[in-house]
């Protein structure tokens, strides 16, 4: 390791147990320690980077991009809102999510370097079983076969919206034989073109204009929702909920909505009900080696401070109003949604 890289010393220490905790490395080098890390290891196998926050996050995955260009990167940031909100997480949030851990899941099954990028806040949070995310994606090619009726059915349960014209990630429109969308993990939207059961052309498209970009071979379709509203999953969802909190009640709107297939605002706090088992998102990697900055005291603190916000929060939910205060769900601890910092 190069000695500008450690004013003092020390820049990184291999902690055992598959993690090395980095510590006292000059401002924006962090990236050239991670590359070296990874380079260091030589074993085929991804490094988890964990952050005391997103704040500096872009500023890293510049810095890592330049240091090593050919290592594939992965940001996996935490939702934008908090368990008993009343929203669902914001669509850039969840896209970027989503698109990290259908790659996570990808990774589990055929190890290779990369880097993931993450924060310490994102770490406690739970996510779908690697099984579900490995089977999410769906390649489409140009001149390959994919009926459109079994696409937009994929992408309703995927949780994508339909909407008139094709603005924000997503959400997908029909017009005749075309069929735009947006999914997750792309950076721009996508136009099919199809002829019968066959896709004739992809092009990608800017969302603000409308005009096709250019041609594209293949394109990977990414779900908008970390839940499928397949009758599978949701007759998994009424069962595990009456389970859980009794026969429902008339004006339970979460239950009445799932059972419609509607994804009712807030929504997400139920995802746990579609699932036998909801891990903490980084199981999913558990061959990697953790890289933590400035462990503990300021991931672990962040991370505390974000727990008990959600045990205030989770205290206060009685006063929520109408259709929100007479949801069972909102019963249900916070250990339900993120797990302890001290785990």
């Amino acid at each position: 390791m190069h000695p500008s890289l450690r004013p003092n010393g020390r820049a990184a220490h291999w902690s055992g147990l598959g993690s090395v905790v980095v510590e006292e490395v000059a401002g924006g080098a962090d990236g050239f320690v991670l590359a070296e890390i990874l380079a260091a290891i030589g074993e085929g196998k991804p490094v988890i980077h964990v952050m005391a926050d997103g704040q500096h996050l872009p500023l890293l995955s510049d810095t890592l991009r330049f240091a090593a260009p050919s290592v594939p990167l992965l940001e996996l940031p935490a939702w934008d809102c908090l368990p008993y909100d009343r929203v669902s997480p914001g669509a850039d949030a969840a896209s970027r999510r989503l698109s990290a851990l259908t790659s996570l899941a990808k990774l589990q099954a055929k190890p290779h370097p990369a880097i993931i990028l993450t924060t310490a806040n994102a770490v406690l949070q739970m996510a779908p079983p690697v099984s579900i995310m490995a089977d999410a994606g769906v390649i489409a090619r140009a001149g390959g076969i994919l009926p459109m009726s079994k696409l937009i059915e994929r992408l309703e349960r995927q949780g994508f919206d339909r909407v008139a014209t094709v603005r924000e990630v997503g959400e997908y429109a029909v017009r005749g034989g075309i069929l735009d969308l947006f999914a997750p993990g792309t950076e721009n939207p996508v136009r099919l073109d199809f002829f019968g059961d066959a896709i004739e052309s992809l092009r990608a498209f800017d969302a603000a204009s409308q005009l096709s970009s250019g041609p594209l071979k293949e394109f990977t379709l990414n779900p908008a929702s970390e839940v499928e509203l397949t009758p599978e999953s949701i007759a998994r969802f009424r069962k595990r909920y009456i389970e859980l909190f009794g026969a429902p009640q008339r004006d339970d709107a979460l239950y009445a909505a799932v059972s419609r297939a509607v994804a009712l605002p807030a929504w997400s706090i139920g995802c746990r009900c579609f699932m036998t088992s909801w891990p903490p998102c980084l199981t999913m990697c558990p061959k990697a080696l953790w890289c933590l900055t400035n462990w503990p005291i300021r991931p672990l603190r962040n991370a505390t401070s974000k727990f008990l916000t959600i045990m205030r929060r989770a205290k206060s939910r009685w006063w929520l109003p109408a259709p929100w205060a007479n949801l069972p769900i909102m019963r249900w601890s916070p250990t339900a949604f993120i797990c302890h910092p001290t785990h």
